[in-house]
This record gives structure tokens, C-alpha cells and sequence, in this order.
């Protein structure tokens, strides 16, 4: 596996763990914007589960509160997949804009149901696979829903799952019919499913 690569997605990981837990402790009221690190589960799908198993997911949420149920939201995620059988070792990067509407926001419950939607982009790279290796930016859509519950006034803990529709090429991607296994593809899907934490400041 790239070793650069995760080197990358660890230190950001690691370093915005460090920013959420080095806020202060503020009333949560008054300050509208929020801050998410997540992980979990990386689901290929289709095409992709063809070549890839199951891997992990980190993502983080930078967010602004338009009102107390309609947030403004730049996401950003990266899932890293090991090869299935002699295939290489993928890597799919999205980074999207887009928002979340809280369901219970008008409730007095420590509970939020947030649906979310957007779109951007997604590069999909691969380690080197008989000399050679991909690596191409696509249009994405995304989609997903959350659960969280109001720990602390300022903190959530939540659970979600994100929806990723990528609009490939399958002109760009005749490099995985080389794959045992593989084909070229155009739209795939890939569905993280993660927990983490929230922090508004």
C-alpha cells in the first residue's frame, strides 16, 4: 500500500483529533460553527467490489449553522482498499460541499437525525499494478444520514453512512480490465460506513 498515502490521511486524521479536543469549553449556543472527525467501514460496491474488499474510512465535516437545523457543510474523506486476490491497493479521495438538515432540530430531545446530501469530486488512485497505476478526478454526488446524541453541550457522538455516486469514465478505465477480475466502469458507488465525534465552537 502507498505508504505516502497513508502517512497523509493518518497525520490529518491525528491532527484534527488534536484541534477538536483543544477547544474551549465555551457555551455551545452561541457558536455556530462545527468541526467532525469520523471512521469506520469502507463498502465497495459493483464494479469496484469486484477488485476490492471491504477496507476503512476517515473523514472529517467542517460546518456552519445557517440556522439551528440547516448546516452548511465541506466534507471530506478518504477510503483505503486492499486488493482482492492479485488486484492493487485503491484508494478513493472525496472532497464535496453541500448541507445537513437536522429532523428533531425543533424538539427539546438530546437526539439528532440529520440528512445531508452534496457534490464534488472523488480521485481514485491505485498502487502499481504491472508497471502501471491510475489515478483520475471524477464528478461525485453524495448522500448519507447521521444519528448523534448530545453528549455535552458542545459534543456529539454520532453514527452515519455516506452514499458516494461516482461518475467515471469508461474510456479512462480500461486499466482495470488488466486486473484479474476487472472491468472498466463509469458510474460506481461506494458506501463508509463510520462513528465519530462533533464539536461545535
Amino acid at each position: 500500500m502507498n505508504t505516502n498515502v497513508n502517512y497523509r490521511a493518518r497525520s490529518l486524521f491525528y491532527v484534527l483529533i488534536m484541534i477538536v479536543f483543544s477547544v474551549g469549553t465555551s457555551n455551545a449556543q452561541n457558536y455556530p460553527i462545527s468541526l467532525e472527525v469520523r471512521g469506520g467501514l469502507a463498502n465497495p460496491t459493483g464494479d469496484l467490489a469486484d477488485i476490492a474488499e471491504t477496507g476503512f474510512d476517515i473523514g472529517v465535516k467542517a460546518g456552519y449553522f445557517l440556522t439551528p437545523a440547516l448546516e452548511a457543510r465541506l466534507d471530506g474523506d478518504v477510503e483505503v482498499f486492499s486488493g482482492d486476490g492479485n488486484a492493487p491497493d485503491m484508494r478513493l479521495w472525496h472532497y464535496t460541499i453541500g448541507a445537513g438538515y437536522n429532523l428533531l432540530a425543533s424538539r427539546d430531545v438530546p437526539w439528532a437525525v440529520i440528512v445531508n446530501g452534496g457534490l464534488g469530486a472523488t480521485t481514485i488512485d491505485t498502487d502499481s499494478f504491472q508497471g502501471g497505476s491510475f489515478t483520475e478526478t471524477y464528478f461525485t454526488l453524495n448522500f448519507g444520514a447521521k444519528v448523534a446524541y448530545n453528549l455535552a453541550p458542545r459534543i456529539d457522538l454520532f453514527a452515519s453512512s455516506m452514499g458516494y455516486v461516482i461518475f467515471a469514465d469508461d474510456d479512462d478505465t480500461v486499466f482495470f480490465e488488466n486486473i484479474p477480475g476487472g472491468t472498466a466502469f463509469d458510474t460506481v458507488f461506494s458506501i463508509p460506513v463510520t462513528a465519530g465525534v462533533s464539536i461545535r465552537f
